[in-house]
């Protein structure tokens, strides 16, 4: 926050506290969708997500990158659906 005190500092807080709010509601709306989904639509969903996580990544091999990920997936507890072998294929 820049400002320190006065109307600034409230104007600066409630523009704050909005902007969380909509990230807030949109990850609960996303999340709520993701619930709605079938096992299939799940999968396909999550198998889109890696295809797009492999095609950013550059390594030596296929397969180097595809552990790369997973590996990466996993410590940061990512989606547990991308780190399965065969959504990462």
């Amino acid at each position: 926050m820049k400002a320190r005190e006065g109307a600034a500092l409230v104007s600066e807080q409630e523009a704050l506290q909005s902007h969380f709010d909509s990230i807030v509601a949109t990850v609960t709306q996303d999340a709520e969708q993701l619930a709605r989904l079938s096992p299939r639509e799940r999968w396909r969903q999550a198998v889109a997500e890696a295809g797009r996580l492999l095609e950013g990544s550059r390594g030596r091999d296929e397969d180097e990158i595809r552990q790369t990920v997973a590996d990466d997936i996993a410590q940061r507890q990512g989606d547990p659906m991308l780190h399965r072998p065969d959504t990462l294929f």
